[in-house]
């Protein structure tokens, strides 16, 4: 018995000294594109003529442009040009695009996305997000 088994005789050991279950190695699935209701805000995929209105809005006027500041993309000169930008990454797969949905108005009040997305591996992240 190893000083980390001593310490604690009721974990358990696998014959190479890890603590836990063993954990499942094959790839992940891929995420769907689902929607998640929660106690604030719903997110749901993101489309770009379903969601385009409430969130141009949200993006315009005074502070819009400090919105972009950490993002790839934007800010945007028209609503021609944002739409053109929310149909690109509404078809995204990764990253894979959803709404921020307020649950009081209904309303898209931003967005974000999974990205980075590697099933082998196990792994994704959050981020894009303009919110």
């Amino acid at each position: 018995m190893d000083d980390a088994q001593s310490a604690n005789p009721e974990a358990k050991y696998d014959v190479v000294g890890r603590i836990g279950p063993r954990v499942d190695g094959s790839p992940a699935r891929r995420p769907e594109r689902a929607t998640l209701r929660g106690r604030g805000v719903t997110l749901a995929p993101l489309d770009a003529s379903l969601h385009g209105d409430a969130l141009f809005e949200g993006i315009t006027g005074e502070g819009g442009d400090r919105l972009w500041h950490y993002l790839f993309e934007g800010p945007f000169a028209d609503r021609a040009a944002f739409d053109l930008h929310l149909q690109r990454i509404a078809a995204s797969e990764d990253p894979m695009f959803f709404a921020i949905l307020d649950n009081a108005s209904g309303n898209a009040v931003g967005y974000a996305s999974y990205m980075r997305i590697e099933p082998v591996h196990r792994v994704i992240e959050v981020g894009s997000i303009l919110y």
